[in-house]
């Protein structure tokens, strides 16, 4: 059997607690269609912290592009300016 620890027992209630506030009410209206369901998205977010885990994720993403073109657009000059000096 399984032991969940103080911090999953946390997590699982917080959960519940938001689908019981959130979800359940609207729950008809998100199964058929009527509601979309990108402010409940949001809002389960904003509410576990998740929109700043990906907020940090896109940028170490974006800035690990912008250093990785940075470095090989130099090894490009570099190597077109060295193979430009020599004789054909």
């Amino acid at each position: 059997m399984i032991e969940w620890s103080e911090t999953d027992l946390l997590v699982r209630d917080s959960i519940r607690e938001f689908v019981d506030k959130e979800i359940r009410p609207c729950l008809d209206a998100l199964e058929s269609g009527a509601l979309p369901p990108y402010d409940i998205i949001r809002k389960l977010f904003k509410a576990f912290g998740l929109d700043a885990l990906a907020r940090e994720s896109v940028s170490r993403v974006c800035l690990s592009r912008v250093l990785h073109r940075r470095r090989w657009a130099g090894r490009r000059r570099w190597r077109w300016s060295r193979s430009a000096s020599w004789p054909g």
